[in-house]
């Protein structure tokens, strides 16, 4: 009998929640040490479609060079930590700096 395949759903199926969902699920192992326990899913099995989706969001815009991607990642962690973050930060730019908006 073979195993089932532990690798990710492709590239293609990036921005379908429903199957990485899925995959969470099924490989995600509440109280193991992945990472995926206890920010995506917890030990109930609930696993939350926004950080899903905030997940495969950043691994599709993810650059490709090797030494680059946990500063990407820690960015845009923080970045989708702080919803409105950007937005205020360009209101408060344009209303420092009326002659040239951003």
């Amino acid at each position: 009998m073979g195993h089932p395949s532990l690798q990710a759903p492709p590239l293609a199926k990036s921005l379908n929640i429903d199957t990485y969902g899925l995959y969470f699920l099924l490989y995600g192992q509440p109280g193991s040490i992945s990472a995926i326990s206890g920010i995506l899913m917890d030990f109930a099995y609930h696993v939350n479609c926004r950080t899903v989706f905030g997940l495969v969001l950043a691994k599709l815009l993810n650059p490709i060079e090797w030494g680059t991607q946990p500063i990407y990642c820690r960015l845009f962690t923080c970045m989708m930590a702080l919803p409105h973050c950007y937005h205020e930060a360009i209101i408060e730019f344009d209303q420092c700096n009326a002659l040239f908006p951003f």
